[in-house]
């Protein structure tokens, strides 16, 4: 944790992706602030509401409601398009570094591309997921799909080493995608349940997770908070 309320992982995102050079990224924030609007990126985050203090203008958001006041006009918009669990890439890349992941998030659009930092035994050709549904369940998800071959999902779930999937006779395995994502791959049909596993006996879990950014860090990592950040082992 970087405060009580924010990772991170995903603090690194926000100050890497979704922040300029000019915004100061606050580490101890209760929720993730936007400092630059990037709809391809929220909408994968499966970001649906968005708050703004100004206009914001794109085919990718609609304005639902307004909150006029002393200290000015405060706008809710909805994001279109968002991913609720069923977005299913066809299509694997693996960056050759984190920036370079970074880059290529910058850059992305739609829903058939997954970013990986470290290669994967992903089966090939992927098909897309039919009929995917997340659920939120007390202390995790309930996540069920279907595909003709082998299939990805990009869940809106971040990443930890932490979860433990119980997925019976789909061949279900989960790794880290888009940086910060949990990725889910699957043959046949999916029922599966996903729980945080954080506890006295698995306590190592959250080293992991820490030790995957130190790692992307130490490999030369350009970003402005590389050094508040990093904390060799």
């Amino acid at each position: 944790m970087i405060g009580q309320w924010l990772t991170k992982q995903m603090f690194m995102f926000d100050s890497d992706l979704l922040a300029g050079d000019e915004d100061v990224v606050d580490p101890t924030g209760i929720a993730t602030h936007i400092y630059k609007f990037h709809p391809n990126i929220l909408a994968l985050l499966g970001v649906r509401y968005v708050v703004s203090d100004g206009t914001v203008s794109s085919p990718s958001v609609t304005e639902i409601l307004q909150q006029k006041g002393a200290a000015g006009t405060l706008r809710l918009y909805q994001i279109k398009n968002v991913n609720l669990g069923n977005f299913s890439p066809t299509e694997v890349v693996v960056a050759n570094s984190y920036d370079d992941a970074i880059a290529r998030l910058q850059n992305i659009e739609g829903r058939n591309t997954a970013i990986l930092l470290n290669s994967a035994p992903l089966p090939s050709p992927l098909v897309p997921a039919e009929q995917a549904r997340l659920v939120v369940e007390k202390g995790g998800y309930h996540i069920k799909a279907q595909s003709s071959g082998s299939s990805l999902l990009i869940l809106p779930v971040q990443f930890s080493h932490c979860w433990e999937l119980a997925a019976p006779a789909s061949e279900a395995v989960i790794f880290r995608a888009n940086i910060i994502q949990t990725g889910l791959c699957f043959r046949g049909n999916l029922d599966a349940v996903l729980r945080f596993g954080f506890g006295l006996t698995n306590s190592g879990c959250r080293r992991r997770d820490a030790d995957d950014i130190n790692g992307y860090l130490a490999s030369g990592h350009s970003g402005k908070y590389h050094h508040y950040l990093f904390r060799p082992s």
